[in-house]
């Protein structure tokens, strides 16, 4: 795996004199930290920008040493005079990041030129851009999962933004071993509303694979503008759907199922398809993940049981956001406990609602603009430390609703990492959740997430 990597160490070694900010040691060199540093569209060192800070990391393991990350809305600057500007963003930017002397250090990519720059994954058309929300690594192709976000061209000050999320599109990277330069990117699409509407399904938060990999299963939210309903959803994909369509092309509908219920969130059901969501929430099951801005589900093999990490910050429906209403953010990020992946994750007997870190930013005194979201658990394969179940690596994003603040100070809008050692130590109430032995590395298997008890069992998919 390090022979095939040699061209992008190359780079990424060569690149270390462009450095604007190294990277500070975390401890365990294999922390992610994310300053700002010289981001490249090719590989010669031209057209070089300064990154200044992006949304919502999320990442996956490449191999040891390696890991690929996503970022969404990014701040590039002029290397002469490196500032945030508002009409300098582009809508995601990615890192790889390697470990040098026991240092993680991340090398950011964009594309185009400053004066004519575009996001890795760039905008399919002047309307619409894509924010990644998930990432997937299945039998050597990296995948992507993007929301396709509809950009309000008309929008106003009481909606600075602008945007709505309209649907996904996965982006296949067929050949992540390679620089990203010379990636052969192509693009599928699972589920995109085509008339941008106030009632949207967003299949697009987090991704595992089931059934050996022959299944993917999907959590995404409904969202009910009108209704004020928001529930976490579930959707099941054959993996070849995504594997083998070429690219431009849509997910056979015959490739996915969604997880249905009855009234009052009662026996869930999966049903061909991806279900209605025009008229109103339909009849989807809600898994009761309450953190829409991002999670990851893991199997956790000390507590047997499906956990999941987020942690998300609370506004007030007075109002629209971000003008003129109270804000709430919480102040802690939290683990939902379950013995089956599709939960529902709080509200029963089986669930165990953890919260296990307050975030530093937003302790006494408040500071009613600062809020922190996208909290996601890193896991590192190909290191014992950050690989045991006994541990946790938090990563998350530090803003501020405040648009004057983020762009001028380089403090917010910024990605942390912290390593807890055993979380779980402090739960005395919830004996599930108490201090225990780490089984041996290399011998803990993943459990089939539909042989759980009251775990609902999929259909069978058609033959293609």
């Amino acid at each position: 795996m390090q022979a095939r990597f040699s061209n992008l160490t190359r780079l990424i070694l060569a690149l270390a004199a462009l450095t604007f900010a190294m990277p500070v040691a975390l401890g365990q060199g294999r922390i992610p930290n994310f300053p700002p540093g010289i981001a490249l569209p090719d590989d010669t060192g031209r057209h070089g920008v300064v990154w200044l800070g992006g949304d919502s990391p999320i990442g996956a393991s490449l191999g040891p040493d390696l890991s690929f990350w996503a970022f969404g809305d990014t701040f590039i600057g002029d290397p002469a005079a490196p500032s945030r500007r508002l009409d300098r963003v582009v809508a995601n930017t990615i890192a790889i990041g390697q470990t040098q002397s026991g240092t993680f250090v991340p090398r950011y990519f964009y594309r185009g030129t400053f004066d004519a720059r575009q996001a890795f994954f760039p905008d399919p058309d002047p309307s619409h851009k894509y924010w990644p929300k998930a990432v997937l690594v299945l039998r050597g192709k990296l995948y992507v999962f993007l929301s396709l976000i509809y950009v309000n061209l008309n929008k106003g000050a009481d909606d600075p933004l602008g945007v709505l999320d309209t649907g996904c599109v996965v982006a296949r990277v067929n050949n992540p071993t390679e620089m990203p330069t010379r990636w052969s990117v192509d693009y599928i699409t699972l589920h995109v509303e085509r008339r941008p509407s106030q009632a949207r399904l967003k299949p697009v938060v987090e991704v595992i694979p089931a059934d050996g990999g022959r299944s993917l299963i999907v959590y995404g939210f409904f969202n009910d503008e009108p209704s004020n309903t928001n529930r976490s959803v579930v959707l099941l994909v054959a993996s070849d759907a995504l594997e083998n369509a070429p690219t431009g092309t849509d997910v056979d509908p015959s490739r996915v199922q969604y997880l249905s219920a009855g009234p009052g969130n009662a026996n869930p059901t999966w049903k061909p398809g991806f279900g209605r969501w025009e008229t109103g929430p339909g009849d989807y099951f809600d898994t009761r993940i309450d953190s829409v801005s991002g999670f990851t589900v893991r199997w956790n093999s000390i507590l047997a049981k499906w956990q999941v990490v987020g942690a998300d910050s609370q506004f007030a429906a007075a109002s629209p956001w971000p003008r003129g209403n109270p804000f709430h953010p919480k102040p802690t990020a939290r683990i939902f406990l379950h013995p089956t992946p599709f939960g529902p994750f709080a509200g029963t007997p089986e669930s165990i609602t953890q919260e296990f870190f307050t975030f530093p930013e937003l302790r006494n005194p408040p500071d009613e603009s600062i809020y922190c979201y996208c909290a996601h658990q890193w896991q590192d394969p190909t290191e014992p430390t950050l690989s045991s179940d006994a541990n946790l690596l938090l990563t998350y994003t530090y803003s501020s609703r405040d648009f004057n603040r983020l762009l001028a100070d380089p403090a917010t809008y910024q990605n942390k990492s912290v390593f807890l050692q055993n979380p779980y130590s402090g739960a005395q109430a919830n004996p599930d959740v108490a201090r225990t032995p780490m089984p041996p590395l290399n011998v803990r298997t993943i459990p089939d997430p539909f042989a759980a008890p009251g775990a609902p069992k999929p259909l069978p998919f058609p033959p293609r």
